[in-house]
């Protein structure tokens, strides 16, 4: 029999800013993630042993999260990201408004 799960009250979470789209990047993998962590990086001209130390973790750690190795949690690059003054705003995914082809997202999500 299949297990039946209570619904969760919505949590009370901040709301996006309205000029959210235009101000943030789309990141869907762990790569383009990494990419936005290193670019911004780049453009700060904050070496990675700095960046490092700011956001509280190891040179190798974000070394790895701008490369997208697997091992690198959550909490930590929550940290990294702050740590540049980023948010991370989370949107239901809509295949139609996506900028990519939805079968370059993960698991191969088919157009409905």
């Amino acid at each position: 029999m299949a297990r039946v799960v209570s619904p969760v009250a919505r949590p009370s979470l901040h709301p996006a800013p309205a000029d959210t789209p235009a101000r943030g990047a789309i990141v869907a993998t762990a790569e383009e993630l990494g990419q936005v962590v290193r670019w911004v990086r780049g453009e700060r001209r904050v070496p990675m042993e700095d960046a490092a130390a700011r956001s509280g973790v190891s040179r190798d750690l974000l070394r790895d999260l701008e490369r997208a190795a697997r091992g690198v949690n959550l909490a930590q690059t929550l940290d990294v990201l702050a740590s540049f003054g980023i948010d991370v705003v989370l949107v239901p995914r809509d295949n139609a408004l996506t900028l990519r082809d939805p079968s370059d997202l993960p698991g191969g999500v088919a157009a409905r």
